[in-house]
């Protein structure tokens, strides 16, 4: 129902509302020529380490958002080793990807059980065909069905963020974006785009240290049912970096997050915008104001 990938690299938060009306309007035909067939919709998850054309459409996103501040930013730069490099990842490596099905709702937002019935936030039964009819009978109200498909939607984001999955790419991600955007917090988000990235690495044992800092929130929210962790987030904050660094960058020529030393005691980013793209699918959990992140900085060299 997006009808389109997020050029932001965020959970999707627009969905199209004429597909997703189409919908509603089917469910009152049925209805209209005494069908009792219920129409389900079933909200798809889709998690991933990375997105081929994350920097095509991070950089679409900022154009569009950014209007007048948007400039060129971090073009990268493709000689002959980094294209070699590029295949040889291309051949070598494999990341996985996680669909997660949310619970099924019928197309007002309510639940439904394996039986096709419909139960309120209340958990009692309804007849839904009920808000379809007008004095008895069922009619069509453009109005009215137009309120159905935005209360429809809403219910479908919510879907999104209860059953988004947080990877090791996503957590790196984002603690290291909070971290250089809280340093430099007089700067909006192009200021801080544009900052050059071979002046800034933050050492492992403070990185280490956020990562547990955003862990103990993060499984407070799992329990809570607002989002889920992947397995692999309960490992040390050294082997969770570890992946999410080597899923991250896994095809990227740029590396959004990667070693600056080879005794691993520092890191580093080749690429502020496509960084912030892949810290935007934790983005909207309120874990930006959770975390003191100042105390994590980057050094300046």
């Amino acid at each position: 129902p997006g009808g389109t990938r997020s050029r932001s690299g965020s959970l999707e938060g627009n969905l199209k509302l004429g597909l997703l009306s189409t919908a509603i309007g089917a469910q009152r035909e049925h209805y209209r020529k005494g069908k009792d067939e219920k129409i389900v919709i079933v909200p798809l998850i889709l998690g991933y380490h990375f997105v081929l054309e994350a920097k095509a459409l991070i950089h679409q996103y900022l154009k569009g958002h950014g209007k007048e501040k948007y400039a060129k930013i971090d073009q990268e730069k493709y000689g002959i080793m980094k294209i070699f490099q590029y295949i040889w990842k291309f051949f070598a490596k494999s990341s996985e990807i996680y669909l997660n099905f949310g619970e099924p709702i019928d197309v007002l937002g309510n639940k439904v059980n394996n039986q096709g019935k419909s139960f309120d936030k209340n958990g009692k039964a309804i007849d839904i065909s009920t808000y379809f009819s007008n004095n008895g009978e069922i009619t069509v109200d453009i109005q009215r069905e137009n309120e159905y498909t935005k209360n429809l939607s809403n219910h479908i984001k919510e879907s999104y963020f209860k059953e988004n999955i947080i990877l090791s790419s996503h957590l790196v991600a984002f603690a290291a974006f909070n971290i250089i955007r809280a340093q430099n917090e007089t700067l909006d988000l192009f200021g801080v785009l544009r900052l050059p990235t071979d002046e800034y690495r933050v050492s492992i044992e403070k990185f280490k240290a956020a990562i547990e800092d955003v862990k103990v929130h993060l499984h407070k929210m799992e329990e809570n049912g607002e989002l889920i962790l992947s397995e692999n987030i309960d490992d040390t904050a050294e082997d969770l970096i570890q992946d999410g660094i080597d899923k991250l960058g896994l095809y990227h020529t740029n590396s959004p997050l990667k070693f600056t030393a080879k005794d691993k005691q520092y890191l580093g980013s080749e690429s502020w915008p496509i960084l912030y793209y892949y810290h935007n699918r934790i983005a909207g959990y309120g874990l930006e104001t959770a975390v003191d992140w100042k105390k994590y900085a980057f050094e300046v060299h």
